[in-house]
């Protein structure tokens, strides 16, 4: 089998592959108009934690050391790669979506009308607010806080640039006033999520320093312990005080007024070339098997 024989067989079927190119041509422009366009809402936000202080390598950090507490400032603990990891993380994105009621929208929605969002009735009975959907041991009819967060970041995008310290937030949905909603109500609500979880281990520090304060006779480690209840009344004020307390909004979430996707043209295209190609790979292996027989 020549280059040349080949050749011969492609201007014989040129005919055939013209036509199933329009073909599929016509059958990708009617189905990219069916789908319908998605907009993003974009935020930027800055982490509201500073570099902290570090007395780790002074008298006072040697000593603390002996108490077995470290006294590294709160920005070694929470670095912009680290509050990404958390935006993204199960632990707090399962919870966000399921008590704002947004797994029905992440999970079953298919698409927008004036009336709201249009659900896979399969999935997710919109009229009695119920999931129907058929699922296999260990999945439940109710998706799990895992499902939803890994569903969620298929439309949650978080860019953090290192050489500017930004975090770019972005989230897509079928309706602009709802990915707006969510960006919105993610900042505020990771902003809580993180200021509840370091009020409770700094209560939890706390309660164990005093209790070591009352049993400790040597005067080194009783100062160690005095500075670090210091520094943990510091920070449960800070908590208490600051409402943008881990991320600090640089640009509000905008609502979008041009669609972020479907990308309809690329879409067509890549439908078209990848199956003309096939196309094309089927008549030269018919073409060859014909010789052969």
């Amino acid at each position: 089998m020549s280059p040349k024989l080949i050749l011969t067989w492609l201007i014989k079927d040129f005919f055939k592959i013209v036509m199933f190119a329009v073909l599929v041509s016509c059958g990708a422009v009617y189905f990219v108009l069916q789908m319908p366009n998605q907009y993003s809402s974009n935020a930027t936000v800055i982490s509201n934690f500073d570099s902290g202080r570090n007395l780790g390598g002074g008298t006072l950090g040697k000593l603390s050391g002996l108490a077995g507490i470290s006294l590294s400032g709160s920005g070694s603990k929470y670095s912009p790669e680290i509050l990404k990891e958390m935006l993204l993380s199960t632990d707090f994105l399962g919870p966000f979506i399921q008590e704002n009621n947004f797994a029905p929208v992440i999970i079953a929605a298919e698409g927008i009308d004036d009336s709201g969002f249009l659900f896979n009735e399969k999935l997710f009975d919109s009229k009695n607010n119920l999931w129907v959907r058929k699922v296999t041991y260990p999945q439940e009819k109710k998706p799990s806080n895992l499902e939803v967060a890994n569903k969620f970041k298929e439309f949650f995008i978080v860019n953090y640039r290192k050489r500017s310290g930004l975090i770019e937030l972005s989230f897509m949905s079928y309706s602009p006033e709802f990915s707006k909603k969510v960006l919105s109500l993610l900042i505020s609500s990771f902003n809580h999520f993180l200021k509840e979880k370091d009020l409770a281990e700094s209560e939890d520090k706390l309660t164990y320093l005093k209790a070591e304060l009352e049993t400790s006779r040597r005067i080194e480690i009783n100062t160690v312990l005095q500075q670090l209840v210091e520094d943990e009344y510091k920070k449960l004020s800070l908590a208490h005080t600051r409402s943008e307390y881990a991320l600090r909004i640089l640009e509000e979430p905008q609502l979008a007024v041009l669609k972020s996707g479907p990308k309809r043209g690329i879409i067509c295209i890549g439908v078209v070339f990848v199956s003309t190609m096939s196309f094309i790979l089927f008549l030269l292996i018919f073409r060859i098997f014909k010789e052969k027989t």
